[in-house]
């Protein structure tokens, strides 16, 4: 079982779309955007992905 995992990405918009595709079939989709800026300093900003059950 993974609970987080971070993958850094140059193309965030196709990567969520990749994503999206990929793991639609296991219930999991982009639930969430993160901006870092309201994180600690240099805090990156995230993209979640979760399933809906």
């Amino acid at each position: 079982m993974l609970d987080h995992v971070f993958i850094s990405v140059s193309d965030i918009a196709r990567s969520i779309a990749f994503y999206e595709t990929a793991l639609a079939p296991l219930g999991i989709a982009h639930v969430l955007d993160y901006d870092g800026k309201l994180g600690p300093a240099g805090h990156p900003d995230l993209q979640g992905m979760a399933a809906l059950t």
